[in-house]
């Protein structure tokens, strides 16, 4: 399964040749060659959830934000050894997280160390392979992901051994 810039080429042709009127889509990557053909096209389009570099029209959340405030809630709670899981920063919402968690912790004065970031393809199994590296790391170490992984990391880590995961 193709999951970098230009993974989605192909789908967009096709929708591009059934000469639609509009299209709304959450699949573009920060720098996706598939932009520039949409321009093209003249079809009027909005991205949400993702958005291209250089702008265009879409609707987002501040990602950025999320990362400050998630990363945040666990620096008052205490915590200082924060991990940060996300997707592939190729698209816009993680590389947003991301940078949020890293403002985060430099405000608070605390380092991050690069092996503390797992960037993932968002599968359980790149998930489940990035706790367990983090677990190599320390034992005490905090966890800030994304969606998936709230899902997925209550199970990992009390299986690890981490004591009622669900209130951090």
């Amino acid at each position: 399964m193709e999951t970098g810039e230009g993974a989605n080429l192909s789908v967009y042709e096709e929708v591009l040749k059934q000469q639609v009127d509009g299209i709304v889509l959450s699949s573009i990557f920060i720098d996706d060659p598939i932009y520039q053909e949409l321009v093209a096209s003249g079809i009027p389009f909005v991205m949400f959830n993702r958005r291209y570099s250089s702008g265009g029209n879409y609707i987002e959340i501040n990602d950025e934000k999320a990362g400050q405030l998630a990363t945040n809630h666990l620096l008052k709670l205490g915590y200082v050894k924060i991990a940060w899981i996300g997707g592939p920063t190729h698209a816009s919402t993680f590389q947003g997280r991301l940078s949020g968690y890293q403002k985060a912790m430099t405000s608070a004065n605390h380092p991050v160390g690069y092996e503390w970031i797992k960037e993932t393809d968002t599968t359980e199994l790149s998930v489940v392979k990035a706790v367990d590296a983090l677990l190599l790391l320390d034992t005490n170490r905090h966890f800030r992901g994304d969606r998936l992984d709230c899902i997925i990391l209550p199970k990992l880590l009390t299986a690890n051994g981490v004591p009622n995961p669900q209130t951090l």
